[in-house]
């Protein structure tokens, strides 16, 4: 079958929907769509298809590449650039796929700021292993207020300097405010107390009507130990299914082994290895520049 490469418009919606909800690392792209639509302001869809059907996809937005391309990576990425240029800062997708990427781009020594390698893990929420520590006494969970901003804040400061290699500073904990306060308006931000002190915390990002996605799940050094991550992601996942969600994807560090012996207790079940890169200095989009 004839394969077609083309920059998508509003009318390949449905084929792109399709395409993405079975592609988990796609989850990020289907909240941008259902937010902005498939042509937004600030960026491009390039789409491979066959029969009228996507099969392969890249996307250009903002200064971030997204990669969902598993064939004719090098040709989507040809086309989307050609339809977008610009400043780059960042490529997230599949370690291959971002190897590859920065191949095409003849940067494969750039320098960045985070290069984090992670496995990216899947469960139907109705295979839930949901852990017996959610009935200890004293132990609860509730959605984060505002009165919980500044606390998050620095804890997600600190998550992002642990697990992504940030650099700490004033600019990163002015993102992390930033990102704190549209979770909590959202209502996407969750926290476990235990006699009411926060010991955890954990997000969903994006939140889908059939699927969520659990990031920056954060328990303070000194609160570790006790299984505190595990409960609350739980409770979260528990909360979603409670609204007809059907999938929860997340990822964790490679070596993250603890992480990933908490997340197979629940269930979850590993599908791919992803990296996010985030360069150290803006650069042009197309390859040799």
């Amino acid at each position: 079958m004839e394969t077609e490469i083309r920059v998508l418009g509003e009318a390949d919606r449905p084929a792109l929907e399709r395409y993405l909800k079975n592609e988990p690392c796609g989850m990020a792209l289907r909240g941008y769509i259902l937010k902005d639509g498939v042509t937004p302001k600030y960026g491009v869809y390039a789409g491979a298809l066959e029969g009228g059907e996507v099969v392969s996809l890249t996307a250009f937005l903002g200064t971030t590449f997204h990669l969902a391309a598993p064939s004719s990576l090098e040709k989507l990425l040809s086309a989307m650039t050609a339809a977008k240029g610009g400043v780059l800062h960042q490529i997230n997708g599949p370690t291959s796929q971002v190897t590859r990427t920065l191949a095409w781009m003849d940067a494969p020594d750039v320098r960045t700021v985070v290069n984090s390698r992670d496995q990216l893990f899947v469960l139907k929420l109705a295979d839930l292993q949901v852990p017996s520590s959610l009935g200890q006494d004293g132990l609860s969970w509730r959605l984060a207020t505002t009165a919980d901003q500044e606390m998050q804040s620095n804890w997600r400061h600190d998550f992002w300097v642990e697990n992504l290699g940030a650099p700490p500073g004033p600019r990163l904990h002015e993102n992390c405010a930033r990102l704190v306060e549209g979770e909590i308006a959202e209502k996407l931000l969750y926290i476990l107390e235990i006699a009411g002190r926060p010991v955890c915390t954990a997000a969903f990002g994006p939140a889908l009507p059939d699927a969520v996605q659990v990031v920056n799940v954060f328990t303070p050094p000194a609160e570790r130990g006790r299984a505190y991550a595990k409960a609350l992601t739980a409770a979260a996942l528990l909360d979603a299914r409670s609204r007809g969600v059907e999938l929860g994807v997340l990822y964790t560090g490679m070596e993250n082994a603890p992480a990933q012996r908490t997340y197979r207790a629940l269930g979850f079940q590993p599908v791919d290895e992803v990296t996010m890169l985030v360069f150290a200095e803006p650069r042009p989009s197309t390859p040799g520049a």
